[in-house]
């Protein structure tokens, strides 16, 4: 079964200025997925090609550093806000495709807003895939343990604070008592290849969870998250 992993980076951003290459931890925060990637390289245990998709040189850059070649940027059209990450999957895979004078069985989506995501996590995703017969493996992560449970959320109608999901009574339930819920918490997403080479959809509806915790689901959106991530590593650096 061949895979090919894409890692999406692209130079713009707004919450924070070049957020793919932030340092974090002394490294950009981009070489935190591609160190991961580099350990499942290493393990020779998957047929499995790894590209960063990006519109920066800086980036590129920094992807040459760790070891991954690319030689071409993302065209424009792609590497706006309004670009859609089905679309920027569908360029790379048809793209190497040609190049390789091959198909790809399955594309794996690994965003390098998630610093914490280890290699485990990656492969334990293709051995689930592998071994079951389902279009997609997406990570999630539980929100009722953090307390961000849907029945605690709000909506403003009229000016007046109603419940998103209405249960005829206001939910006061500790969050022990509250069912579980599942959010994809941006850490890897595998895929059928033939689902994004028809432009179908990201995510297949045959598709299996894989629960990863609240510290690994870490994903930089703000400066705080990156105050969280730093503690996180910091942490287990020096567990080890």
């Amino acid at each position: 079964m061949k895979i090919l992993a894409i890692v999406p980076a692209r130079g713009g951003s707004k919450g924070i200025k070049n957020k793919n290459i932030v340092l974090l931890a002394k490294k950009p925060l981009i070489s935190w997925t591609l160190n991961e990637c580099k350990k499942i390289l290493d393990s020779r245990k998957y047929d499995i090609d790894f590209i960063v998709s990006t519109d920066s040189k800086e980036i590129l850059d920094v992807a040459c550093k760790e070891g991954f070649y690319n030689d071409q940027l993302r065209p424009a059209n792609l590497s706006s806000d309004a670009a859609l990450t089905l679309d920027v999957l569908k360029y790379e895979l048809l793209k190497k495709e040609e190049i390789i004078k091959n198909k790809y069985d399955y594309v794996l989506l690994l965003q390098p807003t998630c610093p914490l995501r280890r290699s485990k996590h990656i492969e334990d995703c293709i051995d689930l895939m592998f071994k079951n017969d389902v279009d997609s493996v997406v990570s999630v992560k539980n929100v009722a343990i953090s307390g961000d449970h849907p029945f605690r959320m709000k909506k403003i109608e009229n000016n007046m604070l109603v419940n998103f999901i209405e249960q005829g009574f206001e939910d006061m339930r500790p969050r022990q008592e509250l069912p579980d819920v599942f959010l994809r918490n941006g850490c890897v997403y595998l895929t059928r290849a033939s689902l994004i080479r028809e432009g179908e959809t990201v995510v297949g509806k045959k598709c299996l969870p894989y629960i990863m915790d609240e510290e690994s689901s870490t994903n930089i959106d703000t400066h705080a998250d990156l105050f969280v991530a730093e503690f996180y590593l910091n942490q287990l650096a020096n567990q080890v």
